[in-house]
């Protein structure tokens, strides 16, 4: 995880492949998430390299 302490810096979380892209609210309530992010304040999420990993059954939900 990439901390930062200053407004408007961005930092990252590497999840290392565990997390399920096909439930985004399992993600945003990751605590290690939580923790640096105030999800009452505009946040941009970017999911690199996934959608190829998303059957075509759960890509149709």
């Amino acid at each position: 995880m990439n901390r930062c302490t200053q407004p408007g810096c961005a930092g990252g979380i590497d999840a290392d492949g565990f997390c399920d892209v096909c439930d985004p609210e399992s993600i945003l309530a990751d605590p290690d998430l939580t923790a640096i992010l105030d999800l009452d304040r505009p946040v941009g999420v970017l999911l690199f390299s996934v959608l190829h990993c998303v059957s075509d059954d759960d890509l149709v939900r």
